[in-house]
This record gives C-alpha cells, structure tokens and sequence, in this order.
C-alpha cells in the first residue's frame, strides 16, 4: 500500500510548528494528469488503529491541531489530518486558489495515502466544506477508482454561500477586513482579546497595507503571550482560504452518507462577521439539505469553538464512532 513520507505523530505533536514539519518532509510534487499534486507529507498521522480510516481535513488557516483530541477520542481507527502545505514551507500551494483546486489536491493525495479501499473525509467548519468537496471529487474521478468514499463527516459547517464577501472597495480595505477576521478567528478559539474590534486595530491595518499587516497582527499576538512565529505565512493562508470560501458554491453528492455535527450554541465571539460561524441559524441543516442526499444531523450541546474540546469533544466522538461504525463497517458487510 504506498503511503509517501508519513510523519510520526510524536514528531509532529513534539513541536507541532511549520519550520518542525518542513525539516521532516520533502518537496511538494509536480501536477499529474492535469490535476494538482501535494506531497503526502501535508498529511499528519494523528493516530494509529484497524479500521477504515478517518481522514479530517484543515478548517481556515490550514492547522490541523485542533484535531488532536478528537483524534484521540475516536476508537480504533486511523486519523490522518491534512494541513495546507503552505504552512509546512510549500509556497506552490498558493496557487491553490480555489477550494475545488484545494479539494482535488487532497482528494489525489488522499487516494495515494490510502492506496485503496474504503475511507472516510471529515473536517470541522471549512473542513467539512473541503470534504465534502473531496468525497465528490473522489466518487466521480476515475482515476480514484480504487478508494471509495464511503461516509463525510461535516462538524458545524456552515454551507459555503453564507460567507459574506469582504468589504470595502480598495484591495487595501478588503485585505483589513480579512485579517480583521483572522484576528476574531484566534480570539474565538483560543479565547483571548485580540483588539479585533477595536476601530484602532481596523485603522493600524488599513495605513500599514497588506505588506505590513503581519507586524500588527505580531504585536497584538505578543501582547497575549501567543507565538509569532510564520505570521505572514499564515496571515495569506488564511486570507487565501476566506477567498476561495466567498467564491464556492457547494456541488449536489449523494454517493454516501453525511454527518453533520451542529452545535447548539451561539459562539460568544466571531459571530455573525461573515465567516460563516453562527450565520445559518435560519437553517436548521446548516444550508446543506439540498446539496447531499443521505444527510443525518446530529446535535451536540456547545458552541462552533468548543466542539472539538473537552467535554463537547467526546460527545462528538461518540457520534463520529456511531457513524462510522455504521457507514464503514457494519453497513459494508
């Protein structure tokens, strides 16, 4: 079974940082076939197990950390993430602008990592999107006939048309109000004050341009004690990412069945700003009824950010276990 170039996990959780992860992987691949071609370096053995594996993909910013507990949660089986491979030093994977370039690149190094056999596509917010994506790409490319998608699991994804384009008219404004998101994004999940709405923040950004957003975002990351390392890295990651969301329409897949997780409360910070987060609650499945066919919401009492940590995290892992159990094993016997 070809794998690439797996990274241990005790490496990468060791010093789960890109310069750590780019020492350990080699170059990106060149395109094959017309499609794009990501090293299988970009994805990250979290766990290790005898079932069909669990493959959960990047949400915006590409980090793939935020899967760690739930990886552990899950019984028995093999959990990959994947990260954007920007983030462990491949610069080429800017040009994956779109998130239909983004899913057909994972999508390739995906079926490559598992050679064949059933496997299963998750993701927490722009993760869900990017796989449900990924399990379309997969069931319809002959050239993946050897892996099939037999189950998406999507936690508190929001359907991709209620990603509110940026403001302003100038690209200078449009790049301010991105990485003010960025900003609201950190707040929300590590639960700290970033100063993202404080109308001074707005302004430093728009009079040091996007060329000097990263030592803005620097300094108010080291007033809260947070790591500074790879910002402007991370900073067009990100940015590349809230593009390519604005500009995807979800496509209809109904080849397996879908997981959707939806927390039930609002998230105190980063609501209603356009990412998406707590943006369809006049949607009970979250926008996706019509875009997929066997789809099954499950519920889980916490909010977008605290989903994937404890005690949210173990509920969700019941519900993820359940389903694959069903979807995975017990359904394909």
């Amino acid at each position: 079974m070809p794998r690439g170039v797996d990274v241990e996990p005790a490496s990468f959780l060791a010093d789960p940082t890109p310069s750590r992860l780019a020492s350990l992987v080699p170059p990106t691949a060149a395109p094959v076939g017309g499609r794009p071609r990501i090293d299988s370096s970009a994805l990250v053995p979290l766990t290790d197990g005898r079932r069909t594996p669990l493959y959960l993909i990047h949400p915006s910013g590409g980090d793939v950390l935020c899967y760690v507990a739930l990886a552990r949660a899950v019984r028995d089986r093999p959990v990959v993430a994947v990260c954007d491979p920007a983030l462990i030093g491949d610069d080429r994977a800017n040009e994956l602008t779109s998130i239909q370039l983004l899913a057909a690149a994972y999508a390739d190094a995906i079926a490559r990592h598992a050679g064949t056999g059933d496997v299963v596509v998750g993701g927490w917010s722009m993760g869900g999107t990017l796989a449900h994506e990924v399990a379309a790409i997969l069931a319809a490319d002959p050239a993946f006939d050897a892996v099939t998608p037999v189950g998406v699991v999507m936690i508190d994804s929001t359907v991709p048309d209620r990603i509110r384009a940026l403001p302003g008219a100038e690209r200078r404004e449009q790049a301010a109000a991105a990485t003010l998101r960025y900003l609201g994004s950190l707040e929300a999940f590590l639960d700290v004050d970033l100063r993202s709405s404080d109308p001074a923040t707005a302004a430093a950004l728009t009079d040091a341009g996007p060329a000097g957003h990263g030592d803005v975002v620097s300094a108010l990351l080291a007033r809260a004690d947070l790591s500074t390392v790879d910002v402007e890295r991370k900073l067009a990651v990100f940015h590349r990412h809230l593009e390519g969301l604005g500009e995807h329409t979800a496509r209809r897949f109904y080849d397996a069945p879908v997981l959707l997780v939806r927390a039930l409360e609002r998230a105190p910070r980063n609501s209603g700003i356009g990412m998406g987060v707590d943006d369809a609650v006049d949607l009970p499945d979250l926008g996706w009824r019509d875009r997929t066919g066997d789809l099954r919401r499950r519920d889980v009492a916490a909010h977008h950010y605290s989903l994937l940590d404890a005690p949210a995290v173990d509920a969700v892992a019941d519900l993820v276990d359940g389903f694959l159990d069903e979807v995975a094993e017990g359904g394909r016997r």
